[in-house]
């Protein structure tokens, strides 16, 4: 599993922090993630123990051993009992995407461990009497989730949306003073979060957002996407059927979980290859 070899397309993240450990900080052209957070980490590691592959990998497996720990942190900030914190991290640790990716050097889960410490951090400033320093430590890995993706800015901009009702009263009472605080930093931080992404030198032309002409063709593949589903949700009908009230639960994702299969089937009958073949027959 930390085979010296490349996986998927990390081979190109790992020519990056290559790259900037020679002092050559322009992100190549084949980059499409920010990538920014996640290389400088990888620089440091590196100079610890080696840029290979390997070892790499090795970071990445214990950033999504810190990502797991973060998760079910907040699951004990919803006071979840204990048997379902076991079950849930080890669905959290053995999910397929989360699993395989934890053993390349690609992006996927630096850019969910920076968003659930981050969501963690924001998630204390509500139960912690709106605690100053939770939004800044929100904040800054906000800071961190969008210099490795792009769409990491989505967090603070969920932020401000959550404490604006509140913003908004504050104001209409003439009581606005620390309130704003959290809003101006989080703003903060994703105006600079765009900012360095914008600004970053590349080779050749520049990735940093989804080009226009791309837009229509994500949508339809995020809404072809949704037989992924399924995999995820039988855990939860499992789940549902050891207790006894929660029978009609069960039947609710049974339904659910059908109608993705008839979904997987229909894009497989309409060959249209939003996936690979074999994923799409494994989940039908």
């Amino acid at each position: 599993m930390f085979g010296n070899f490349p996986v998927n397309d990390d081979w190109v993240f790992v020519r990056q922090v290559e790259a900037f450990s020679k002092g050559i900080f322009t992100l190549s052209a084949e980059l499409d993630p920010s990538f920014i957070s996640q290389g400088f980490l990888g620089l440091f590691w590196g100079q610890l123990f080696g840029y290979s592959f390997a070892s790499l990998k090795v970071l990445t497996f214990i950033v999504t051993l810190v990502g797991l720990l973060f998760f079910v942190k907040i699951l004990k900030l919803f006071k979840v009992p204990r048997n379902y914190l076991v079950v849930s991290g080890l669905l959290f640790l053995f999910n397929p995407l989360i699993f395989a990716s934890a053993f390349t050097f690609m992006t996927d889960n630096y850019f969910l461990t920076f968003t659930l410490i981050s969501v963690y951090f924001y998630l204390k400033y509500f139960m912690a009497d709106r605690s100053m320093r939770y939004a800044v430590l929100g904040s800054l890995f906000v800071v961190f989730a969008a210099l490795t993706r792009q769409i990491g800015i989505l967090i603070g901009i969920s932020f401000i949306f959550a404490i604006l009702p509140e913003f908004i009263r504050k104001v209409k009472k003439r009581l606005t003073g620390k309130e704003t605080i959290p809003v101006a930093i989080t703003l903060s931080a994703v105006v600079l979060s765009l900012t360095i992404t914008m600004l970053w030198p590349r080779f050749g032309s520049n990735h940093m957002l989804i080009l226009t002409e791309q837009l229509p063709q994500r949508v339809i593949q995020m809404l072809l996407s949704v037989h992924y589903l399924p995999v995820f949700l039988t855990p939860l009908l499992f789940m549902s059927f050891a207790e006894g009230h929660y029978t009609a639960k069960g039947a609710v994702l049974l339904v659910l979980i059908g109608l993705m299969q008839l979904y997987a089937l229909q894009d497989i009958a309409t060959k249209a290859e939003v996936v690979p073949l074999e994923w799409a027959l494994s989940l039908s």
